[in-house]
């Protein structure tokens, strides 16, 4: 069985669809790859209705 994450994530390194969200603001402080892990989790946290706030409380900080 293959999670969602897996599959997001396989989907990333194939296509490279992480690449093709902009940042609005002026400027970014945020490296790609931790941008990149951000937007992954964020699209597991809403596919899987897990919630945004329970994936941000189980990760560690960067």
């Amino acid at each position: 069985m293959t999670s969602l994450l897996d599959i997001l994530k396989e989907a990333d390194l194939r296509i490279g669809f992480t690449n093709h969200f902009k940042n609005i603001g002026v400027r970014s402080n945020l490296e790609r790859d931790i941008l990149q892990r951000r937007l992954l989790l964020c699209l597991y946290g809403l596919g899987s209705n897990t919630g945004l706030k329970r994936i941000c409380a189980s990760i560690d900080n960067e």
